[in-house]
């Protein structure tokens, strides 16, 4: 095609854009386009043509698209769902700084958090999604399979490789960041677990085997899990004490600078530190060195081993309840399917297997002193 014909096709579709630039006509626009790159696509200046008009095609898309996201916004119609799973593209298409604070504000006010029963999860995928913590997990050949709690070599991860978000406006982020934040501490009022003057010990595996997703679909891991509900827990009882386990035990008292969101991605930041195996029973130990706890709460995948010397988690276990007989054991298996560590029901130890939405209901209920069966009854389907 000679140059003349590309440049009088260039014409057109340029005369044409002032007309599309409502939202409705984009899909027209997107017809159009592909039609004109088979016109152009015959010889390099045609194709050099054609990459010109794309940008000014897609500034054309954009201000149409951010004109309709700030009339969604501005007349309240978008849910909190929607919303929530929207924040990408309200950065995308420069969505104005007075919306996206409408966006914060609807977000994390409390009343909002808590009528939406979003679970805490939803804003650690989101915060992820805007802050570039993308963590990627891909299961290797011979071990195990998602779920599986394989070992360690298992797993091929990287964490911390910054999301797209080129072009993006960083005080825009920083503004959705914090008002995440916000929702997620406010979404543990929407777990009814315990009051927040009880003195509670929040242990979170970190053994390798934590690594597993929670299903072949999601981006959340049993780390995650662990990692997160912990640090949601101790901002609600700030008198807890929070810690993570492997080959060994080690309180973080550095935790309460960090919010929720951000503590866990400065956890996954010190990986290793504790070692990759699950010596649990450490957690027991160190409780026993004099510590009075109401609570011990441990989020971990049932993989859990006792040392060569006969230390165990009954054994502690048994030993902690002589000093302290008012305190239970809530042992969290996030995969449901291990063996149990520890003798369930006796001296006050639970073990809660597997994971969903309403695993703190039915611990409440335990607290409370309900049945198995009042507890099941109690479930909404």
């Amino acid at each position: 095609m000679g140059r003349e014909v590309s440049e009088k096709i260039v014409d057109f579709v340029k005369s044409s854009l002032p007309e599309m630039e409502e939202i409705q006509s984009i899909n027209s626009l997107d017809k159009l386009m592909i039609a004109v790159k088979t016109y152009l696509s015959d010889d390099t200046e045609g194709i050099r043509l054609y990459d010109k008009l794309c940008i000014e095609v897609d500034t054309i898309k954009r201000k149409a698209k951010k004109e309709k996201w700030e009339e969604l916004i501005e007349s309240g119609r978008m849910g909190y769902q929607a919303t929530l799973m929207n924040l990408r593209n309200f950065l995308k298409y420069n969505v104005g700084m007075e919306h996206i604070q409408k966006v914060a504000n609807f977000l994390s006010t409390p009343a909002q958090v808590l009528k939406s029963k979003m679970f805490p999860f939803r804003y650690l995928s989101a915060y992820r999604a805007l802050h570039g913590n993308a963590i990627n997990i891909t299961p290797s050949r011979g071990f195990g399979g998602l779920g599986g709690g394989s070992s360690y070599s298992s797993y091929s991860r990287s964490f911390g490789k910054p999301t797209d978000v080129t072009g993006f406006d960083l005080e825009k982020v920083k503004v959705l960041c914090d008002a995440l934040e916000s929702a997620a501490v406010a979404s543990i009022n929407n777990v009814d677990m315990f009051v927040e003057d009880q003195e509670v010990l929040i242990a979170c595996d970190v053994s390798s085997s934590m690594f597993a997703q929670l299903s072949r679909n999601s981006s959340i891991t049993n780390y995650d899990v662990g990692l997160f509900m912990g640090l949601l827990l101790k901002k609600k009882s700030p008198g807890s004490t929070i810690g993570i386990f492997g080959n060994d035990w080690k309180v973080k008292d550095d935790l309460d600078k960090y919010g929720a969101l951000e503590g866990v991605s400065y956890l996954y930041s010190i990986e290793g530190e504790v070692g990759y195996s699950t010596h649990g029973y450490k957690v027991l130990e160190y409780a026993n060195q004099g510590h009075k706890y109401d609570r011990i709460m441990m989020f971990t995948d049932g993989q859990m081993y006792d040392d060569n010397r006969g230390n165990s988690i009954p054994q502690l276990w048994a030993k902690y309840k002589e000093n302290n007989p008012q305190a239970k054991l809530y042992l969290f298996d996030l995969v449901g399917y291990r063996g149990q560590p520890i003798e369930i029901g006796k001296n006050d130890a639970y073990l809660i297997s597997g994971w969903s939405n309403e695993i703190f209901s039915v611990l409440k209920n335990l607290e409370d002193g309900k049945s198995a069966l009042e507890n099941i009854n109690s479930i909404e389907l």
